[in-house]
């Protein structure tokens, strides 16, 4: 069985009050995320041996490599395996890119677990995974409580 967190960056691992934290200090960046949520990502990989998929807007802007190096140096102990692809069409969602990439990029005798990350909701037939952060506040305890639920569900 193989355990997947398909991970929006913006909103999960950066929120309004970190940015509102790194203005204070004069450090603010747009390529910066909040360790304490990195932290909270890497302990839900250890406790369930999930790896990640990008599933960001990020991926867009940054090779899945730089994504990698730039989680580590936050302090991500996880592994990044991929990054769902882009769906131009405007009536495709979130949820169908994870879709498609499920359906690509795994084993059919391979029974999948994931759960996905994200601030936003548009995530079509696979809005049952979803563990919806807040863009106010990102990745808290209590989504990776409800995210190992799920996988381990």
């Amino acid at each position: 069985m193989s355990k997947i967190v398909f991970l929006d960056i913006d909103g999960v691992l950066n929120h309004r009050d970190w940015f509102a934290e790194l203005a204070r200090t004069g450090k603010l960046s747009i390529e910066s995320v909040d360790p304490e949520c990195v932290k909270r990502l890497s302990r839900l990989c250890e406790i369930t041996g999930s790896k990640v998929v990008i599933s960001s807007s990020w991926r867009s802007i940054m090779s899945l490599d730089r994504v990698s190096s730039f989680l580590a140096r936050y302090g991500f102990t996880g592994e990044i395996i991929g990054a769902t692809p882009e769906l131009y069409d405007t009536d495709s969602c979130r949820g169908d890119e994870i879709t498609k990439w499920l359906h690509e990029e795994t084993d059919p005798s391979d029974r999948v677990m994931f759960v996905i990350l994200d601030d936003d909701a548009d995530m079509g037939s696979v809005a049952d995974r979803l563990v919806q952060t807040s863009f106010d506040t990102g990745l808290q305890d209590e989504h990776v409580a409800k995210a190992i639920a799920l996988l381990d569900s």
